[in-house]
């Protein structure tokens, strides 16, 4: 898990390089991750769409919190978790019952895929 950690703190400084480009991979990226869920946890549309949002603030923040640390990956990764428990808040609010029994269930294998996704998508630009 640190190296994940590692690992994004490197794509968030990735997006802080490229500047505009950015804005349209943490869209994309936020976007494979909405649809990821919604592959386990069976969204309706609106829900992708919330998801969408929820994922791309997730990735906006992480950029932020990389960006206020200065690249002090202690301090940044405190910032994390804090960031990683709004998102959870969040797509746990806008779940259904049956929906959130699932979540809970498989929440810490959607986060991995979801650091994957982010990861691969990053490395695959290299």
């Amino acid at each position: 898990m640190k190296t994940k950690i590692s690992l994004l703190a490197l794509l968030m400084g990735f997006f802080n390089l490229t500047g505009a480009m950015a804005q349209t991979d943490a869209t994309e990226a936020a976007t494979k991750v909405a649809k990821e869920y919604s592959a386990t946890l069976s969204f309706s549309e609106e829900q992708i769409t919330q998801a969408k949002k929820i994922f791309k603030t997730h990735l906006d923040n992480s950029r932020e919190n990389w960006n206020s640390t200065d690249g002090d990956e202690n301090a940044f990764n405190l910032k994390q978790k804090e960031t990683f428990k709004e998102t959870d808040s969040r797509i746990k609010a806008m779940l259904n019952d049956d929906q959130l029994a699932v979540y809970k269930e498989k929440r810490d294998d959607l986060k991995n895929r979801a650091l994957d996704k982010y990861l691969g998508d990053f490395l695959g630009k290299e």
